[in-house]
Parts: C-alpha cells; sequence; structure tokens
C-alpha cells in the first residue's frame, strides 16, 4: 500500500494557504482555510489549471475527505486527517502539520485493499 504524508506549513500557521500535490500522476491545488467561527480547516480542491472540483471539505478527524467527490476530477485515492497522538480530538488552527496530519493513500492500493476485504465470490450453479 502507497500512503504518504503531504506536505502542510508550520508555526505560524497560516489562517489560509494553498499547495500543489503531485498525487495518481497528476497535479492538484489545493487550499486550506480556517474558520474561526466553527472552529475548523476546510479544503479546496482544484485541478492544474486551477478549476475548482470540490470545496468546502471539513477537516475532521476519521473519514476518507475524498470519497464524497468521487465523480469530480479530484484524486481517487483516500485522504484521511490523521490525530498522531491518537485521542482523536478535532485539529486546532495550530495541529495542522504538527500533532495532525494529512494522510494520502494511493488508488490502487485503496482498490487492492477493498478487494481484500471484500473477495468475489461467484454465484453457485443453480
Amino acid at each position: 500500500m502507497t500512503t504518504r504524508t503531504l506536505k502542510t506549513p508550520l508555526a505560524p500557521w497560516p489562517s489560509k494557504w494553498r499547495n500543489a500535490y503531485s498525487l495518481e500522476g497528476r497535479t492538484y491545488w489545493m487550499q486550506f482555510a480556517w474558520n474561526d467561527r466553527d472552529g475548523f480547516w476546510y479544503m479546496t480542491i482544484a485541478s492544474n489549471n486551477m478549476e475548482v472540483q470540490a470545496e468546502g471539505i471539513t477537516m475532521n478527524i476519521g473519514t476518507d475527505k475524498l470519497e464524497p467527490f468521487k465523480y469530480a476530477d479530484v484524486p481517487q485515492g483516500r485522504l484521511d486527517v490523521i490525530d498522531t497522538d491518537g485521542r482523536f480530538v478535532e485539529p486546532s488552527r495550530a495541529d495542522m502539520g504538527t500533532r495532525v496530519l494529512l494522510q494520502y493513500t494511493d488508488f490502487v492500493a485503496v482498490e487492492v485493499e477493498d478487494r481484500e476485504l471484500f473477495p468475489f465470490v461467484s454465484p453457485s450453479p443453480l
């Protein structure tokens, strides 16, 4: 399984930043913005030509951030927000890139993992 941690800015933690990531052989722009009112980071994904493909993605712990957007032109792998200390506490403005990391798993690895969990069983003959 090919899983890697995506680089994020370190202190002083800007409230808004973006970075280009090479995922699945393509370049995607991801913008992250801190919302003081909600107390969450939000992500927008754009193609290499900066066309927005998905936005308003809450960066909370525990679910694949890309799953709801598989119809869009987004990386087809899995993007998780990982709490490295295991407490499953949502990321504060100061946690992204330190206690909380972004972890991407390539689509091929996710597909193989799914096959292992749910093997195909041929229907029995009548």
